[in-house]
C-alpha cells in the first residue's frame, strides 16, 4: 500500500490536469496499444429485452437503442436517462476505446429505458444557464481550504469524471479553483435538516434490492465478511455462488486498471510486510474485476483502506481493490472478468490514485504475478519479462506463486472503524 500523506495534500496539479482529458464524456482509462483483455465492440444489431447477466443487463430488464448525435457525451446520455455511465459502459460490453470512439451514428443500448428521451448536451447547459444560472439534479458546494475535485468526489459519492464532464471543466478550470467557489455535484440533495445525501437512481434501487436479497442469503456485504475475506476464510457457499467449473480456478488475472501501471510488488516494505501490488493511474480511470466472481464486500469500513472493494472467485480466490473514489458494485452481484467495479482513486490512507491489489487464497495473501494477463504493466507501457503461469487446480499450485501469511500493515489494517462517514457529510 502506499502510505504517508494525505490525499488532499498529495494530489498534483498534472494528476488532475491529466484526468480532465477524460472527464467530459468518457469515465475511463486512456489506451496506448489493443487490450488483450477488453470486451468487444458495441453490437448495433441487438433485440430489446435481451437477457444478459448480472453485469449487463439485469434479466428480463428492458433496454433501447440510443443513436449517438453530435456534441453528446456518454455522460449526457447517462444523466438523461437517470443512469451513472458506467451502466452504459457494462451495458455495451465497451472497451476503453469504443468508449472514445463515440461518434455521431453510433448505436448503444441504455439498459431501463423504455423510450427515448430528449438529451441536453453541454451546448444546451451553456444556453440554458444564461438565463437560469441555478441547476437541478444536484448542488452547489462551496470548496474548502486545500479541498480538491477528487475530496469532493469521495466526500459525496460521486465520480470524478462526473463532476468534471458536469462542470465542464478545462485544465485551467481546475488550475484556477479556489476556497469559495462553487461547484456543480451531481447526483446529490439535500434532505429536510439540510444533510447532504447520495441520490440513487432507480436503477441503483432495483440493483441493490435485487442483490442485497442475494447478499443477505449468502450473508455477505458485513464488516465481518470482509474480516473473514482479508484472512482468506471463505464460506463454501460464496464459492458455489461465484460461479464457474467446480473445482476449478480461473487460471490467470486480468491487469485491473487497463493503462495502469506498476509501483510497489509483493514482499516490498519493512521486513516484507506488503504482500499485495499497487497499481497506480490517474484519477477517473475505472477499477476491473480481475474475473469472474461475485462481490462479497463493497464498502468504506476497512481502516486505512478507504472505498473497497473483495470479490470471491470460483474455486475460492478472494481479490481485493482497495483505495476506490467511488465503489459502483454491491455485495451479492455476479460480476464478469474486466467488468467495472469502481473508479481509481485515492480514499483511505493514501498519497496519489492507485488501487491497492490483494490476491488471497486459502488463508493466506498470495504473489499474483505470474498470473497477470497481458502481464505486469509498467508506466511505459513494456511488461514485465518474466515467465507466466496458469493456475487452474486447487492443490496444484505453480512453484512460482508465492504465498504466506497476512502481516500486519504500518496502519493497524485489520481493525474496523466506528463510524462509515467521518470523511463525508
Amino acid at each position: 500500500m502506499i502510505v504517508e500523506t494525505s490525499h488532499a495534500q498529495a494530489l498534483s496539479i498534472s494528476l488532475i490536469s491529466a484526468c480532465l482529458l477524460i472527464a467530459c464524456g468518457v469515465t475511463d482509462e486512456p489506451r496506448t496499444g489493443p487490450d488483450p483483455a477488453a470486451t468487444s465492440p458495441v453490437n448495433t444489431s441487438l433485440d430489446a429485452g435481451a437477457k444478459t447477466t448480472d453485469g449487463g443487463l439485469l434479466s428480463e430488464e428492458p433496454f433501447i437503442i440510443h443513436q449517438v448525435e453530435k456534441g453528446q457525451t456518454l455522460w449526457d446520455i447517462a444523466r438523461a436517462y437517470d443512469l451513472r455511465v458506467v451502466d452504459i459502459l457494462n451495458a455495451n460490453s465497451m472497451s476503453d476505446a469504443d468508449a472514445r470512439r463515440l461518434k455521431p451514428g453510433l448505436s448503444i443500448k441504455v439498459p431501463g429505458a423504455a423510450e427515448p428521451r430528449p438529451i441536453e448536451t453541454a451546448a444546451d447547459r451553456s444556453s440554458s444557464e444564461e438565463v437560469a444560472p441555478k441547476r437541478t439534479g444536484g448542488i452547489y458546494h462551496t470548496i474548502k481550504y486545500r479541498q480538491t475535485v477528487w475530496d469532493m468526489a469521495y466526500r459525496f459519492s460521486v465520480p470524478v469524471a462526473e463532476i468534471m464532464a458536469a462542470n465542464g471543466f478545462t485544465r485551467e478550470d481546475v488550475i484556477a479553483l479556489r476556497a469559495g467557489q462553487q461547484v456543480f455535484i451531481p447526483g446529490v440533495e439535500r434532505d429536510l435538516k439540510g444533510k447532504v445525501k447520495h441520490r440513487q437512481t432507480p436503477r441503483q434501487t432495483k440493483i441493490q434490492r435485487r442483490f442485497g436479497i442475494r447478499a443477505n442469503k449468502l450473508e455477505l456485504g458485513s464488516r465481518r465478511t470482509a474480516s473473514l475475506l482479508l484472512t482468506g476464510q471463505v464460506d463454501p457457499r460464496w464459492v458455489a455462488a461465484a460461479g464457474g467449473e467446480r473445482g476449478r480456478m480461473p487460471g490467470t488475472l486480468r491487469w485491473p486498471v487497463t493503462n495502469g501501471w506498476f509501483v510497489r510488488g509483493y514482499g516490498s516494505g519493512k521486513d516484507g510486510y506488503h504482500l499485495a501490488v499497487d497499481i497506480a493511474g490517474e484519477i477517473g480511470w475505472n477499477v476491473r474485476s480481475a474475473a469472474s466472481g461475485i462481490v462479497g464486500y463493497s464498502g468504506d469500513g476497512m481502516k486505512g483502506y478507504g472505498n473497497v472493494v473483495m470479490v470471491v472467485h470460483p474455486g475460492g480466490w478472494v481479490t481485493m481493490y482497495a483505495h476506490n473514489s467511488v465503489n459502483f458494485v454491491v455485495a451479492g452481484q455476479r460480476v464478469k472478468r474486466g467488468e467495472i467495479l469502481a473508479e481509481l482513486g485515492s480514499s483511505g490512507i493514501s498519497r496519489g490514485p492507485h488501487v491497492h491489489f490483494e490476491f488471497i487464497y486459502n488463508q493466506k495473501n498470495c504473489d499474483p504475478a505470474v498470473l497477470f494477463r497481458p502481464g505486469i504493466r509498467h508506466k511505459d507501457g513494456h511488461l514485465t519479462p518474466i515467465e507466466y503461469t496458469t493456475w487452474k487446480i486447487p492443490k496444484k499450485k505453480p512453484k512460482w506463486v508465492k504465498c504466506a501469511k497476512r502481516r500486519n500493515y504500518p496502519h493497524d489494517d485489520t481493525e474496523f472503524k466506528k463510524s462509515d462517514d467521518s470523511e463525508k457529510e
